[in-house]
Formats: C-alpha cells, sequence, structure tokens
C-alpha cells in the first residue's frame, strides 16, 4: 500500500517547496538573497584562487632553478622537515595551503546554499539563526586568506612581482566587505523570519512548552547532523588525500592500521548519519546506540590526526579542533534526544511538511495515534476528510466534531 503512495509524495514535494519559498516575500528574499551572495562571492573567490595559482607556478619555477627539492612539498600539510634556511620553501608552502583553503571555501559556499534553502524549506528558525553564523564564518575564513596572502607576499616578493599578491589581496577585501553586508541583511531577515516560522510551530505543536522544547532538540540534532555531514566528510576526504601523498601506507605496520582505520571512518560518514537521522525521525533507539558508536570512532580518529599533525598550520588546526567538537556536541545530543523518544514527538518528526499535511494518509487517521492528537482547523485538508468520512464525522478530543455536508465542505462544530 505505501509503495502506490511514494510516487503521490514525490510529486508533491516541489510543490511544497516552492509554496514555502514564495510563502512571503522576506522566504523569497531570503532565497534569492542566498543564491546572490554565493554567485558574487565565488566569482570573486575563483578569481583571487586563479591568481594564487599563477604565484605557486611562478616560484616553483623560481625554487626549481634555485635548487630546490620539490619532494618536500608532496602536501600542505607540510609532514616532511624543512629548513628556514632554503628560500621560498615557506611561500612554497603556504600558497598550496592557500590553493587547499580556496577548494573548501567554494565547497562551503555551495553547502551553505542548500543549508539556507533548506531552513526556509524545513521551516526551521535554529538553521536560520545556523546560516547566518555560517556567514560569519566565511568572513573570519576570508580574512584568514587575506593574512596568509600578505604573508606569501611578503615571503616571496624578494624574487618576483607582488602584482599577483596585492590584486588578490583587493580582492579578499571586496569579498570580506561584501559578505558583511549580506550578513547583515541575513541577520535581518532572520529576525523577521522568526515570527512567522514561530505561528507556524505554534499551529504544529500548539502551547505546549514542553513539546516546543523536545521540537527544538530534534531540529538542534539534525541542524548538527547536516553540518557533521559536510565538515566531517570534507575534512576526512582532504585528511585521506594528504596520507596518500605523503605514502603513510607504505612506513610501519602501525602507520598502515591508521591508514586503513582513517580510509574505514572516511567511508562509513554519510551511512552513519543517514542511520541517525532514520534514528530520530522514526525514533529507533537501536539506531542512535549504533551511531552513539560511530561518534566514538569518529572522535578518536580525530584525536589522532591532531596529535600526529600539529604544525603552523592554525588553519588545519582549528580544522581538526571543530571536527572534534562537533562530535562532542553530537554525542550529548544523541543522548538527550534519545531520552525525548515516546513523549508524543513521532507524528512531528516522521513529516517534513507536517504542518501543510497534518492528517495524511501515510501517518493515518485510521491509526490510533492519528486519534489521539491535537488538531488545529486551518491544517484540515478538506480532500482528505471526504475520503474518510467514516472518520472524521466521529468525535473529535473533547466536545469538537467535524462534519461534512453534501457539498464536500467541512464544518467545525463546538457542542
Amino acid at each position: 500500500m505505501n509503495i502506490f503512495k511514494l510516487p503521490k509524495n514525490i510529486n508533491r514535494l516541489p510543490h511544497v517547496v516552492w509554496n514555502r519559498i514564495i510563502h512571503t516575500r522576506y522566504t523569497l528574499c531570503y532565497v534569492l538573497l542566498t543564491l546572490l551572495s554565493t554567485i558574487v562571492v565565488l566569482i570573486l573567490q575563483g578569481l583571487t584562487a586563479n591568481l594564487h595559482t599563477q604565484a605557486l607556478v611562478l616560484l616553483q619555477d623560481i625554487y626549481v632553478k634555485s635548487g630546490g627539492d620539490l619532494s618536500l612539498l608532496n602536501s600542505a600539510l607540510g609532514w616532511n622537515p624543512a629548513q628556514n634556511s632554503i628560500p621560498y620553501l615557506w611561500a612554497l608552502l603556504d600558497l598550496k595551503r592557500l590553493k587547499d583553503e580556496n577548494i573548501f571555501f567554494v565547497l562551503l559556499r555551495l553547502f551553505q546554499v542548500y543549508f539556507g534553502i533548506d531552513a526556509i524549506v524545513r521551516q526551521s528558525v535554529i538553521q536560520l539563526v545556523a546560516h547566518t553564523i555560517l556567514e560569519i564564518m566565511s568572513i573570519v575564513f576570508a580574512g584568514t586568506q587575506l593574512y596568509e596572502t600578505n604573508v606569501c607576499k611578503n615571503l616571496a616578493t624578494p624574487a618576483m612581482d607582488s602584482i599577483l599578491f596585492d590584486t588578490a589581496i583587493h580582492l579578499s577585501i571586496a569579498i570580506i566587505s561584501l559578505l558583511s553586508v549580506f550578513t547583515l541583511i541575513f541577520a535581518y531577515l532572520c529576525r523577521i523570519l522568526r515570527q512567522e516560522i514561530g505561528w507556524s510551530n505554534y499551529k504544529r505543536l500548539g502551547a505546549d512548552q514542553a513539546q516546543k522544547h523536545r521540537y527544538r532538540l530534534a531540529q538542534l540534532f539534525l541542524l548538527i547532523l547536516k553540518l557533521d555531514a559536510f565538515f566531517h566528510l570534507v575534512f576526512c576526504v582532504f585528511f585521506f588525500v594528504v596520507m596518500t601523498q605523503e605514502n603513510v601506507y607504505k612506513r610501519d605496520s602501525a602507520a598502515v592500521v591508521w591508514y586503513i582505520f582513517h580510509l574505514f571512518v572516511t567511508l562509513v560518514q554519510i551511512p552513519s548519519f543517514l542511520l541517525a537521522r532514520r534514528g530520530v525521525t522514526l525514533e529507533k533507539p537501536r539506531s542512535m546506540h549504533i551511531f552513539l558508536v560511530f561518534q566514538v570512532i569518529f572522535m578518536i580518529d580525530f584525536i589522532i590526526i591532531l596529535q600526529q599533525t600539529a604544525n603552523s598550520w592554525a588553519y588545519w588546526v582549528l580544522a581538526v579542533c571543530l571536527a572534534i567538537a562537533l562530535c562532542i556536541t553530537t554525542i550529548v545530543l544523541t543522548i538527550y534526544v534519545k531520552r525525548n523518544f515516546n513523549m508524543g514527538l513521532l507524528v512531528h518528526m516522521r513529516h517534513l511538511f507536517d504542518d501543510d499535511d497534518i492528517l495524511n494518509n501515510d501517518y493515518g487517521l485510521q491509526g490510533k495515534k492519528s486519534r489521539d492528537s491535537w488538531l488545529i482547523d486551518d491544517d484540515i485538508d478538506p480532500e482528505f476528510l471526504s475520503t474518510n468520512r467514516d472518520f472524521v464525522s466521529t468525535n473529535q478530543q473533547g466536545s469538537n466534531k467535524i462534519e461534512i455536508d453534501d457539498g464536500g465542505k467541512t464544518q467545525l462544530n463546538n457542542n
């Protein structure tokens, strides 16, 4: 039976997504601003990355001609020891790091497009706030790149013209300025949308403060899962590439075990997050327990990485610390969310668009849980009620009674 209903739900999804986006002028502005900011910043970042690449190629030629060994620069982490006396080596290392940071920044901006639009579609205030915070993180990231570009300029200018670095610095300043403006607008829209989404959540949950708290906690958990899926996966893939470049698997047996262990951690990232999402939306304790075990394994891997790769690259150290912090936060939230199982939140978690379709065939008016749930008249679907005459003609909670007249219209009578 559910198999035959699946196509209907899939066809309905784009319609509901579009309605949520154009729900008000503020929701539409938020989505358009998300797209606009990403397009503009990616163009500027692409130009900056191109300048960094040109500087890297020129400096590599100078470095090789001066007798330098490029094997010392297998990866941006610079695991191979090098002496400060080697000309331009640290400038080359910083440029390789900037190249990797540019890739990460592009991925982060693309993730923010999904993250911002998804916050509107899911009507999640917490996610809107998190999206604005990510915009602030982008500003910090751009400021870090500005500083590192200036450091590279000071290291490389004795051997090459500084015009490439000067242009990259000007572009970084433009990115910081634009992101600052966009972030202020996002914060303003977030404040307005908080009131609109608050009303939608009130219709969904009613005035039960305890239920609202449980629902917000579940939303926060799903939010952290999305951040984990992005930051952990990008971090794991990047470090696996670094380990391969550094030929870690050709070292001693302990290094081989670590290499295989990290590969395992990388491969199970997405499946573990899907398992956790299923666990919280369907209230599956066993799934949550398995996810907790995975999170502990991830944290152990990240701690080993931090211990083995701590160096002068502050950006990398912060990235590893962020991954560990996300693991700890996820573990704590998993424990708290699991405590809220079997407390009436299941009906709200099972449906992505429950405020548009609180009463639907999937969850079932025919089911006992639906009969016991509170309904709000704005959410009653006349089309659905017309297909469930036998049930909806019975008394609802309290003294309220829903009736269907011969014309297919619905009435709510208070006795």
